[in-house]
């Protein structure tokens, strides 16, 4: 599944499929302040209920509002099938706006 840069068609269609939940996806972007270290953000599985909002509505709204987010970072939308799984080396993933999550293992 590709990388979504912003909430386009596409997506919200494929976040708002009758199989589809609000916790398939996560919002991911890097620290520049750390070498560009992966943060993912998670949804709460009670949010969603909480604001009467669609999936895509509710994502729009995680992404705009800038606490997530840092206002002015960039970040993509992944579904979780994306996102390795295998946390054993987690402090080396790297977020890259084209590619998502890379790991970079130092040598």
């Amino acid at each position: 599944m590709p990388l979504y840069l912003s909430l386009t068609d596409e997506l919200k269609s494929l976040m708002d499929a009758p199989e589809a939940s609000v916790t398939d996806w996560r919002i991911v972007y890097g620290s520049s302040a750390e070498n560009n270290k992966v943060s993912v953000v998670v949804p709460s599985p009670n949010s969603l209920n909480e604001t009467g909002k669609t999936n895509s509505q509710w994502w729009e709204w995680v992404s705009t509002r800038g606490v997530e987010v840092p206002p002015g970072v960039p970040f993509v939308f992944m579904s979780t099938t994306n996102i390795p799984s295998d946390r054993t080396f987690r402090d080396a993933w790297r977020f890259s706006a084209t590619q998502g999550i890379q790991l970079t293992l130092p040598s």
